[in-house]
């Protein structure tokens, strides 16, 4: 899922949290309706996000009447299933097993199944098939349709669906910015699912009467957001705004708006960009990068799980994930995470201000660290295995790369040794020491000066220890993180069965970030 990230982080990619202005959407303020002739239930499976070896089952609804409104009008029932189809496109567990290897292993099995289940077909799939070593800027993703009548019309319903999390070593895309209005990494992802969409879509020849269903969850989540708005800019009079329905979660920021402060940006028109709905735990640290200070948001109208009334939700978002899960969550003391997020952003903005001089300095370290901490090795038995961080640092630049790791190690020690003193003395978690240590050397051998590496030295040891065990450090995964758990899919799931309507969202923050 954005694989879990640095400094606190950026779980799995750099990315945060303004809104782009929109128009209030028409909301259908209805209760969880029954089920009516026709309506389906699927199953969507995927894995657990907590390690567990073994994947979860939820059912959702599916109903033609979902799309007998204008996409600019939400509807909680087609966000639930669409939530659905966003875990089910995860790669499966049951692939993990050829990890590295580049054909067909079936790591879409779990959307083709909910794809049957649903009465899609023609289904495509792109970049399944690509091994999860593989760091290009791309999202697997899937095309199908299905034909639906709505209002008495005949429409074809096609559905694509993007892949967002089981992805490997694409998590260093995560943290590709790039210096124009658009992420970069995220963009390139979309605008190739944009091109198969297109030509899926004439291929059907359905004379215009076709509606887009479109979803995906974290990183995809942000690859969604970006297509949705480019499906709305240019259509090439193959399908209208008005029948594009588009729902992510846990989306990143994905675009700078245009003002005064970013006259480069993009301009955003609310009434255009109104039938993308993305839905946002406020205590996930995603969805706050890139920086907001950055100039970045996000398109279309966003939705915030309502933490600053959790009372009202508390006992039946944690009944919803102890049924899911077997575990537990406390959305009231998630809340408390909010200071977390506040401390990343702040440490952000210390180190690089804009945009441009996250770009020039840390970009590259982030984008090989990302990637080279999510790939696998086959070992001597035929197994994929992850090497320790370091052995794959050391596979990659060798004695550079032990000259440049030696230097980190004895830098960070200099370091903690000034701290010893303070009442910041208190050692990192060997975990964090590892992650500090190895990210210091990917600076070094990225050519960052001696002056800059100690910048960021000093800056991530001061915001893991103000963190603690709530950091989340890219796959190092800290004990008990519950910044950590706030990017779980299972929490959204959760949330979205505990609400029944958009009027029960919150278009801020709320009190998290106060």
């Amino acid at each position: 899922m954005w694989a879990n990230q640095f400094m606190g982080l950026v779980l799995t990619a750099v990315m945060a949290g303004t809104i782009v202005p929109t128009i209030v959407p028409t909301i259908v303020p209805t209760m969880v309706p029954a089920m009516t002739p026709g309506d389906i239930l699927f199953q969507a499976k995927s894995r657990y996000s907590d390690g567990q070896s073994k994947e979860f089952e939820k059912e959702f609804r599916f109903s033609e009447s979902f799309f007998q409104n204008s996409g600019y009008t939400y509807n909680h029932e087609l966000a639930k299933s669409s939530l659905g189809l966003a875990v089910s496109a995860f790669s499966s567990l049951s692939s993990e097993n050829d990890y590295g290897a580049a054909q067909n292993v079936n790591r879409e099995i779990n959307i083709a199944n909910a794809y049957k289940m649903l009465g899609f077909g023609g289904v495509r799939y792109y970049a399944y098939d690509e091994s999860l070593n593989d760091n290009a800027s791309k999202a697997a993703f899937s095309l199908a349709h299905r034909k639906i009548t709505v209002n008495g019309e005949p429409y074809t319903l096609v559905a694509a669906v993007l892949r967002g999390g089981g992805y490997g070593a694409e998590a260093g895309d995560n943290f590709l910015v790039g210096g124009g209005a658009h992420h970069e990494g995220l963009n390139a992802a979309a605008q190739k699912v944009l091109t198969k969409l297109s030509g899926y879509i004439q291929e059907l020849n359905a004379g215009g009467q076709v509606k887009i269903w479109i979803t995906g969850y974290s990183r995809a989540a942000g690859a969604v957001n970006i297509l949705a708005a480019s499906l709305d800019k240019s259509n090439a009079g193959l399908w209208r705004p008005e029948n594009v329905y588009a729902y992510t979660f846990a989306a990143p920021q994905t675009v700078v708006r245009r003002s005064a402060a970013h006259p480069g940006g993009v301009e955003t028109d609310a009434a255009l960009f109104g039938n993308i709905f993305n839905i946002l735990n406020p205590t996930d640290a995603v969805p706050y990068m890139p920086l907001s200070e950055w100039g970045f948001a996000r398109y279309g109208v966003t939705y915030y799980f309502p933490f600053s009334s959790a009372s009202d939700y508390n006992g039946k978002v944690a009944s919803e994930y102890r049924a899911l899960t077997n575990g537990s969550y406390s959305p009231a003391a998630a809340a408390a995470l909010g200071q977390r997020i506040r401390s990343l952003e702040e440490t952000l903005m210390r180190l690089y201000p804009t945009q441009s001089d996250y770009v020039k300095q840390l970009q590259p370290v982030f984008t090989g660290l990302f990637a080279l901490v999510n790939m696998k090795n086959m070992d001597a038995e035929g197994k994929w295995t992850q090497k320790d961080y370091l052995a794959n640092f050391l596979d990659l630049y060798g004695e550079e790369g032990q000259k440049r790791y030696n230097a980190a190690k004895f830098l960070i020690t200099l370091e903690e040794a000034a701290r010893a003193k303070t009442k910041l003395g208190k050692p990192l978690e060997l975990e964090a020491r590892e992650f500090v240590t190895l990210l210091m050397a990917f600076c070094g051998v990225n050519g960052l000066s001696a002056a800059e590496i100690k910048r960021i030295a000093a800056a991530a040891l001061d915001y893991f220890r103000d963190t603690g065990p709530n950091a989340v450090v890219l796959g190092l995964n800290l004990k008990n993180s519950t910044l950590r758990q706030a990017h779980f899919p299972e929490i959204y799931i959760a949330w979205m069965a505990a609400l029944n309507q958009a009027g029960q969202f919150e278009t801020e923050p709320g009190e998290i970030l106060n």
